[in-house]
């Protein structure tokens, strides 16, 4: 069967309690991947609300582009206010021996000169706040760029919000949240991606497959929190 990166989800209206998997599904997946009926059961649930049609009205869908070209600009920015910062800091310490004087003290623009030393403090203090602004907001996933408009790379909103039921539970047996590469394809493996797709065949419509890059994709995101 062939890998997607952006699937026909099986959506409906959904309702107080809805499961996304039939009984029978549940055992096999119980069968196969070794956990209890009862755990998928509340997987289920989470999925059933991930798949409601009221979900992502009119916007399915972003760029991987988008987001990969935001946290590749916003890492570059951090670089240069890091650059910035230590000639700010070489700047204050080569003024800390520095005394101003002057005849003229008496002229405006030099007495508020005079007060360089916490302009440069203040303009340090600034740059460093910004950065950790820039630090957390790609940490949570939340930058984007305007500049990338190729669709051929999707991120299918829905799938991430699938893909995070789907970790948390995978999570919450004591697994790790992460995936292999074969040394020989460079294709990317695991339990895990195993376990996403056996799911991912009963959600869709046709029966689809992620591909693994995909799911690697969503694996660093809920990693990365």
């Amino acid at each position: 069967m062939t890998s997607k990166d952006s699937v026909a989800w099986r959506v409906k209206r959904m309702h107080l309690g809805s499961s996304a998997l039939a009984e029978e599904d549940l055992k096999t997946l119980s069968s196969t991947f070794g956990t209890e009926v009862e755990k998928l059961e509340r997987l289920s649930f989470g999925l059933a609300i991930a798949l409601d049609t009221r979900q992502y009205p009119g916007r399915e869908v972003v760029t991987a582009l988008q987001l990969d070209k935001a946290r590749k600009d916003v890492a570059a920015a951090v670089r240069s206010i890091d650059s910035g910062l230590k000639a700010l800091q070489k700047a204050k310490l080569q003024l800390e021996s520095v005394n101003f004087q002057s005849p003229i003290l008496h002229i405006p623009q030099f007495k508020k000169n005079l007060n360089s030393r916490e302009q440069l403090k203040a303009a340090i203090e600034s740059a460093e706040s910004y950065k950790r602004f820039l630090e957390s907001a790609v940490r949570s996933n939340l930058v984007t760029s305007d500049e990338v408009s190729d669709r051929r790379q999707l991120r299918d909103e829905r799938r991430g919000t699938v893909c995070k039921f789907i970790f948390e539970f995978w999570s919450e047996l004591g697994r790790n949240v992460s995936y292999t590469t074969d040394p020989i394809t460079s294709e990317r493996i695991g339990p895990l991606i195993s376990f996403v797709n056996a799911i991912i065949l009963l959600i869709t419509d046709p029966p689809a497959q992620l591909g693994g890059e995909s799911i690697k994709f969503e694996i660093d995101i809920f990693n990365s929190r």
